[in-house]
């Protein structure tokens, strides 16, 4: 596995979370099809976030004013990590990618302050670009048609 640096600019990117809200954030990696855990048989796939709680971001800065160097591997268990239920995605795509806004529901469980649930903003489609020809060209077959139904009236 490739050590990535944790800097303390890196901090810059989180959303800080004190207290049990919902609230829009940032996926910290592409969750992809293969990451679905099956372990206890509640699938789920497991989704890190741009999110620290006020604690662990004192904790964090601590540990980085040491000046020693420091890994994603070492702070990420600071860093909050929430869920998607299997059955709360109908097709793979939907799974988000690295630093994608999700909608995410944090509570304490136990005492402490965690992300219990990971909402999808749903995507919208797009119109597909038409070129100008394939338009008029059906522009002028709408006009035939109404020429052809209002001469039949």
């Amino acid at each position: 596995m490739k050590k990535i640096k944790f800097e303390y600019s890196h901090l810059k990117n989180y959303s800080i979370v004190s207290k049990p809200c919902v609230a829009e954030v940032r996926c910290r990696r592409t969750v992809k099809e293969e990451y679905l855990y099956t372990g206890d048989g509640a699938h789920r796939w497991f989704v890190d976030l741009y999110v620290i709680t006020d604690k662990n971001l004192i904790s964090v800065e601590k540990i980085l004013q040491e000046k020693r160097l420091n890994y994603y591997n070492s702070i990420s268990p600071y860093l909050m990590t929430g869920v998607i239920w299997e059955d709360a995605i109908y097709d793979f795509i939907d799974l988000p990618i690295k630093k994608e806004k999700v909608i995410a529901v944090f509570d304490y469980v136990d005492e402490i302050l965690r992300c219990v649930q990971i909402n999808m903003i749903p995507k919208i489609k797009l119109d597909m670009y038409i070129p100008s020809e394939a338009m008029l060209k059906e522009t002028e077959d709408m006009i035939e048609l109404i020429k052809t139904i209002n001469h039949e009236k």
